[in-house]
Parts: C-alpha cells; sequence; structure tokens
C-alpha cells in the first residue's frame, strides 16, 4: 500500500539532477566539479514516493505525458524516471498508453487511482516542477560556491576583452592589479569589476 507520508528535507533546484556545464571555480581556482547525473532513485538521495508523487502530479496535470516530456520537466534521467514509472505501474498508479517503435517513445496515463492519489497530493503541495536536492547535497554546493577563488591574470584579460584593454601578460605592473583583483574577492562582484577594470586600465596605460 502506497502511503503519504510527508517526503523527506529537500530543497527545490532546477539543477537538482541534471548534467550542468561545468562553469564554475572551487576555492583553489581550479574548475568546481558538479555531481553527477543520478542514474538510478537511490543515486538521487531522495524517497522513491517524493519522485512518484512530482510523476503523479505532472501526468495529472498534463494528461497523457511522453517520457522524454517527463525528463524534460522534472529534470530527471530516463532511467530514474522508468524505475519510479514501473513502480507505478505495478501498484496500478499509472499505465502505459501508448508505445512507438524506440525505448524511449511511450506515452503513460494515470488509472483511476492513480488520478485520485494525484489529486490529493496536489492538494497537499500544489509543487509541479524540477526534483529537488537533498538538503545535504544543497549545503555542500553551496559551501563550496562560496569559497573565493582569486583570479587569475587570463580571468581579468577575459574580463576585460570586450573594452579592447590589452593584458600586460608580461609585464611585471600587473602584479599589483592581481593583487587588487584578490582583495576585492571577498566583496560584491560589482564593485569587484569596478575594481579590477581600474586595475588593468592603470596597467595597460604603464
Amino acid at each position: 500500500m502506497f502511503d503519504l507520508d510527508p517526503a523527506p528535507s529537500t530543497v527545490s533546484s532546477s539543477t537538482s539532477s541534471a548534467a550542468a556545464p561545468d562553469t564554475g571555480r572551487d576555492g583553489a581556482g581550479g574548475p568546481l566539479a558538479l555531481p553527477r547525473q543520478p542514474k538510478s532513485v537511490r543515486d538521487t538521495g531522495l524517497e522513491l514516493q517524493l519522485i512518484v508523487e512530482l510523476i503523479a502530479k505532472a501526468i495529472f496535470v498534463s494528461g497523457k505525458t511522453h517520457l522524454p516530456q517527463l525528463t524534460t520537466r522534472l529534470r530527471l534521467s530516463i532511467n530514474v524516471l522508468r524505475e519510479a514509472l514501473d513502480f507505478m505501474v505495478a501498484e496500478h498508479l499509472a499505465e502505459i498508453a501508448w508505445r512507438g517503435e524506440s525505448d524511449i517513445d511511450v506515452q503513460y496515463q494515470l488509472t483511476a487511482a492513480g488520478k485520485q492519489r494525484a489529486a490529493a497530493w496536489l492538494e497537499r503541495c500544489p509543487y509541479v516542477g524540477p526534483a529537488p536536492v537533498t538538503l545535504a547535497a544543497y549545503r555542500a554546493m553551496v559551501e563550496r560556491q562560496s569559497q573565493p577563488s582569486p583570479p587569475t591574470a587570463d580571468d581579468l584579460a577575459a574580463e576585460l576583452a570586450d573594452d579592447a584593454l590589452a593584458p600586460p601578460c608580461a609585464n611585471s605592473s600587473a602584479r599589483p592589479c592581481i593583487r587588487a583583483a584578490r582583495c576585492c574577492s571577498t566583496v560584491r562582484p560589482a564593485a569587484a569589476r569596478r575594481r579590477w577594470r581600474a586595475s588593468w586600465a592603470g596597467c595597460a596605460r604603464a
């Protein structure tokens, strides 16, 4: 019997389980490694019940839904969705409405029991969107991203590329600019950018 117990503590995130480009930097100035895309329900760190609720509510709102559409809406991999949907089919909460030639060309719909459960879940929580990440995973990523990362000469040169300021890569006068930029790493981005530009402008004229 599928219960209606509250889901575990989570934090909503549009990128909770989908792979994202690695564009950040960690505290040491290197690439910020993002979590790998979960390949199973267990990998997500979420309870199966929470994922089932999200799927049921999404199908309830949209009607018959293709598997790729669920992937886009819930930001969960095909494997995770299939695992949860197989459970829903076994529990007579959902059923396959149509199947195409490919493995992912499948359309799901809720059964009468599934619609009843989905309506109750929507009344308790109307959220229908990307699956959340666990609170522990969210805190770990925020902590890593909050570490100050001193910019390098290349970082500053790229920042001012649109201003046509030649980066003095081999000029020793660039060192004070970099030191000034490092001091800016602890202040707001807008203020730091203004100080970077002023420092590089002075180095370019030197």
